[in-house]
């Protein structure tokens, strides 16, 4: 059981570019991740086995904007079966883990189309 915190601000990078906090990492293909795309949608996904199972599809948050430059609040929380991310603050994205496992945690910038990004990450904290 976990809550991590991070502060992200996007530099560059295209719409579909992924910034997202992962919580049960036990490998590049074994993690839970929670996270936020540039062009402001929130999803939870996990992969197991190098198998992705979306425990939230990619939507649209209300009010949510991720503008480049702009520093943002990221909060995920981990514990037992409650996955949940929260913005600034408020929660935007909310799931359950059927199975959920022990792992470390990481931060992950990625790429949804072709392009490039950039990803400032800092004030990491991590709370058991």
């Amino acid at each position: 059981d976990v809550e991590i915190g991070a502060t992200a601000e996007l530099l560059s990078g295209p719409p579909m570019g992924e910034i997202a906090i992962l919580c049960r990492w036990r490998g590049l293909e074994d993690f839970t991740a929670l996270g936020v795309r540039g062009d402001g949608a929130v999803g939870i996904w996990q992969v197991q086995s190098g198998a992705t199972t979306w425990r939230m599809e990619w939507t649209e948050a209300r009010g949510l904007e991720v503008r480049r430059g702009e520093p943002f609040r990221m909060t995920v929380t981990c514990r037992g079966a409650e996955l949940g991310l929260a913005i600034n603050g408020v929660s935007a994205a909310q799931a359950t883990d059927p199975e959920p496992r022990a792992g470390d945690v990481a931060l992950m910038a990625g790429l949804g189309e072709p392009g490039e990004l950039v990803v400032l990450f800092d004030e990491l904290e991590i709370f058991p």
